[in-house]
């Protein structure tokens, strides 16, 4: 199955799609959760008795990929050999961005899908 997406479809989608997309398309910079550690009893207690959990109201986002702005910039690089420098311009200037390294981290994901379009 193909799925076409456009940079409007990206730039509309809300942050759990596109969190969503980086994440398909792009395992690589998904972290992945770390399990807590238990802590451990002294042998001479006893355990507590058990509270009831509480219900979650909230659902939980889903962690944020690690994306570096090395990776940004190498794929503004991959965008440029396949699609141009107008390519990544319209990208950038969609985004409201300047330069691939002055993106702010809280939109390092929606570059990165958006520049995936023309890489």
């Amino acid at each position: 199955m193909d799925i076409s997406l456009t940079e409007k479809d990206l730039a509309d989608a809300p942050p759990t799609v596109r969190t969503w997309l980086v994440n398909s398309l792009f395992p690589e910079y998904t972290e992945a959760p770390e399990a807590p550690e238990a802590p451990e009893a002294p042998e001479e207690e006893k355990p507590a008795a058990k509270k009831p959990a509480a219900k979650r109201t909230k659902k939980e986002e889903p962690k944020s990929p690690a994306i570096t702005s090395e990776d940004l910039v190498a794929k503004a690089r991959a965008v440029v050999e396949s699609a141009g420098n107008d390519a990544l311009r319209g990208v950038l200037e969609d985004l409201g961005i300047e330069r691939v390294s002055l993106c702010p981290e809280e939109k390092y994901a929606d570059l990165l899908a958006a520049m995936s379009v023309h890489a």
